[in-house]
């Protein structure tokens, strides 16, 4: 399957296969014909209102989310999709930032704008209805942004990740060809559409005819209503993050009976652990497991692997992917380093911040490339991630890796999962604390303590071992299924 335009493919479906399912939410399902017929509607629309700029999309996992993006696209014009989770203060720095021609507003707004246009929900579906007569031209020119993706800039201002529609070409065809899927597939989308992990998702299902399998953003806080969905959603193709898949693993209800179509697993995000990919070949034996790694900036992957039990034997910390000679770099070449990528995936820089964009992306033998922050190593040709810089800190003199800490806690085998944070005192960090799940939440605290202690002095300095243990029955997940780390640091470190 080779794709040349995004929309053109997606169109297809939709004008020779128009009853085929395209989105699957709940108990409500849409067809490509309305996903053709919609999309088309508004994107006559916003050409006969001449709107010229990007297009913040606001709401939640709505249909009409997806209809607005490919609306947007037809038009030649960027879209923002913005979560209705998203803090107030940060979608006022977006829209400084981004200064959007509109704004289409699935759910109700949370805060007062009055410099830009809105079109509510109820406008949209007047558009639809009246059915505006839309003409698509294939664009000559694959440079023009097709999204733009704002990171949380939780330690300042969000940064808006552009990705040209030859990004999102090279993404797709790199995915279909790894991943080797066929047509008509039924494919989880369980982050939310603000973040990038739902872009593989999205456009790997509508353009090869398949469906987008839409799970509610608040499943993944009721655990029951959550297995009860799953077991319902006869899924192809899982793709999340591993933290939501830990999450299901720990339902008895969670096997080969609730997922009886499953054909892949697939992980990005965050950092697949050796013990979560066994326990998924042991209950899906026959079921593919891929791993894969990539920042926003570089079009939501880069590399995959696909895990089997010989690699797991073999690397008790599992590789992210193979190590392209031209797409992934180490730098320097030293043997540990930042990883570089460089190649057609990668963005063309942040949206109005020229600054932030110099001191990430530069090119590399006239390709464009990017500092991702995550440093690395190459292994038999295999690339390993080792730790993001941003995790690095000082504990009374010394260099600490929190994730190295992470990785070393959550092999041990009384905890189920563990994260580790800094409490700081005066701007320097005063000690480490750890927050951690047990396998068997009755086993005695001290004694819990004391087996850990023992087990990380076998492989962590003894400055790196946290000074409190915190014993919780759940590590929360945000939105995007990622462990709420912000929540605990928040805990510990309160504003004044």
């Amino acid at each position: 399957m080779n794709i040349t335009n995004v929309i053109s493919s997606i169109d297809f479906w939709g004008r020779h296969y128009p009853k085929r399912i395209a989105y699957d939410i709940g108990a409500n399902t849409y067809t490509f014909s309305e996903l053709l017929n919609y999309s088309d509607s508004l994107a006559a629309y916003l050409r006969i209102s001449k709107y010229s700029g990007p297009i913040l999309i606001y709401g939640e996992q709505e249909f009409e989310m997806i209809v607005s993006f490919l609306g947007a696209a037809k038009a030649s014009l960027a879209y923002i999709p913005v979560s209705n989770k998203t803090p107030n203060n940060q979608i006022k720095r977006m829209l400084v930032l981004a200064k959007p021609s509109v704004i289409i507003a699935i759910q109700e707004l949370p805060i007062d704008i009055k410099d830009t246009p809105i079109i509510t929900k109820e406008k949209l579906t007047t558009i639809f209805t009246i059915n505006y007569k839309y003409n698509f031209i294939s664009e000559k020119s694959l440079d023009r942004t097709f999204y733009i993706i704002f990171t949380s800039g939780t330690t300042g201002s969000p940064k808006g990740v552009q990705i040209s529609h030859a990004n999102l070409l090279h993404f797709i065809n790199w995915q279909f060809k790894s991943l080797k899927l066929d047509t008509g597939l039924r494919y989880l989308s369980q982050a939310p559409f603000s973040f990038d992990l739902s872009v593989m998702s999205i456009y790997l299902a509508l353009t090869s005819g398949g469906t987008i399998v839409s799970l509610k953003s608040n499943l993944n806080q009721n655990f029951k209503a959550l297995f009860e969905a799953l077991s319902k959603l006869s899924l192809d193709i899982w793709i999340s993050t591993p933290s939501f898949i830990e999450l299901s693993l720990k339902s008895i209800d969670f096997n080969s009976g609730c997922l009886k179509n499953i054909k892949s697993f697939i992980f990005c995000g965050e950092e697949l652990q050796n013990k979560t990919a066994l326990s998924l070949i042991k209950i899906f034996p026959e079921t593919k497991i891929y791993n894969t790694y990539g920042p926003t900036e570089a079009t939501v992957a880069t590399t995959c692997i696909e895990i089997s039990e010989k690699l797991l034997k073999k690397y008790p910390r599992l590789p992210i992917g193979y190590a392209d000679n031209d797409a992934i770099a180490i730098e320097n070449s030293s043997d540990l380093g930042e990883i570089i990528i460089t190649g057609a995936n990668v963005s063309k820089g942040y949206l109005n911040n020229p600054i932030k964009t110099a001191e990430s992306f530069f090119k590399s033998n006239h390709m464009q490339s990017y500092r991702t922050g995550d440093i690395g190593r190459i292994i038999d040709g295999l690339l390993f991630y080792e730790y993001r810089r941003d995790f690095q800190l000082k504990l009374h003199g010394y260099r600490v890796e929190l994730e190295e800490i992470e990785y070393h806690l959550n092999n041990i085998s009384i905890i189920e999962k563990a994260i580790v944070l800094p409490l700081y005192k005066d701007f320097s960090v005063k000690m480490l604390v750890s927050y951690i799940v047990l396998k068997e939440p009755n086993i005695d605290s001290n004694d819990a303590i004391k087996e850990i202690r023992i087990n990380l002095l076998k492989t962590i300095y003894e400055y790196m071992i946290p000074s409190k243990f915190i014993f919780i029955p759940e590590l929360p997940l945000t939105e995007s299924g990622k462990i709420d780390r912000r929540k605990f640091f928040n805990y510990l470190n309160p504003i004044n």
